[in-house]
């Protein structure tokens, strides 16, 4: 009798860790907000010692990345520290599996 009330503690305790992990999760997910688009550009320009003086997003002529549809597509004005002004395409997206980890690439006009 005592082995079938120890069975009966582990089928009520797997349900009960399972609910305590996916409230876990709910409530880590309400919580976690990522940068937005915008916001992520701005990092990545102030990284390279860029000042943004006009950005663009594309949603349908993305320039070099027209036909890559994942993640976002700009065209980007910037100057740099020393005044020397550039124009091109952007595109940002996640990294698989990695929702803080953004990719990037760039593609300069000459």
């Amino acid at each position: 009798m005592a082995r079938m009330t120890s069975t009966l503690r582990m089928d009520t305790l797997f349900p009960s860790f399972a609910i305590v992990a996916l409230v876990a999760l709910l409530v880590w997910s309400a919580r976690y907000k990522p940068r937005s688009l915008n916001q992520e550009v701005q990092v990545w320009a102030e990284q390279l010692g860029l000042k943004i003086l006009k950005k663009e997003r594309r949603y349908i002529f993305a320039g070099p990345f027209t036909w890559d549809r994942a993640g976002a597509a700009f065209r980007i004005e910037a100057q740099t520290n020393d005044g020397k002004r550039l124009s091109g395409w952007v595109k940002f997206g996640y990294r698989f599996g990695n929702k803080e980890a953004w990719s990037h690439r760039v593609v300069w006009d000459q």
